[in-house]
């Protein structure tokens, strides 16, 4: 029989001791969202579509987060939170790094995940409970960019840097409709094109996804559109096959 998953549990690195005593200023939360530093716990959940729950590290160290891995032994995933530039407590971005779906089946047991879904997938729920929590009628709509994926033809197994550079999450069109981008890539555990990567580069899903306070604000007319989030980081060399 496949190994039980574990109990969810939630690691935070010393850096976001600081974070955690100050969440009394944070932005209320919209109804049925997670907590943020919960966040990415639901990601896995909606966009791997599987209830196998992982230990969450929270990263308050931008570069903590860089050399992060999701892992599968034992099951892990990370997370960072992106704020606005001019105000520490309004988020406006979480990113999480996520195990894939045929991962978790190989070494849970097939069924554990339904399969892979798109990051847009948590970024509609988002949506549909800021309507819920505000109102339909309060709300305008979004458009939810399908061009999520994150290439790099030169590189393809190195993709982490270009994920992590500069991007318009959101924006508005010549007609003033909002655009909502995600951004993501994937490198399946058995897929034949990365098997001489180690391990701990593969089975993995990479995901920016929108804060639910800033998509509230947004849709009602409290915060504008035209956000960049990201930062470009140093591309790490190709890692050694095993």
């Amino acid at each position: 029989m496949p190994p039980s998953p574990s109990l969810p549990r939630l690691v935070a690195a010393a850096a976001i001791t600081a974070v955690a005593a100050g969440c009394a200023s944070q932005p209320p939360r919209i109804a049925g969202s997670p907590p943020l530093q919960e966040f990415c716990l639901e990601a896995q959940r909606v966009i791997v579509r599987t209830d196998v729950q992982p230990t969450l590290i929270v990263h308050a160290d931008f570069d903590a987060f860089v050399k992060s891995k999701a892992a599968i032994e034992p099951l892990t995933i990370q997370q960072y939170i992106w704020y606005e530039d001019d105000d520490p407590g309004r988020p406006v971005m979480i990113s999480c790094k996520l195990k894939s779906a045929d991962h978790l089946n190989e070494a849970f047991g097939a069924g554990t995940s339904a399969g892979n879904g798109r990051c847009q997938d948590m970024n509609r729920l988002t949506y549909d409970r800021v309507r819920a929590a505000l109102g339909a009628v309060s709300v305008e709509p979004v458009i939810f960019d399908p061009a999520e994926e994150v290439r790099n033809t030169e590189n393809p197994g190195m993709t982490g840097p270009d994920w992590l550079k500069p991007y318009e999450m959101t924006w508005r069109d010549q007609s003033g409709v909002l655009h909502l981008r995600s951004k993501g890539f994937r490198v399946d555990w058995t897929d034949p094109q990365f098997a001489a990567m180690p391990g701990r580069f593969r089975g993995v899903q990479y995901c920016h996804l929108v804060a639910p306070e800033y998509l509230a604000r947004l849709v009602t007319g409290q915060a504008n559109a035209g956000v960049f989030v990201g930062r470009d980081v140093t591309a790490l060399a190709q890692p050694p096959a095993r």
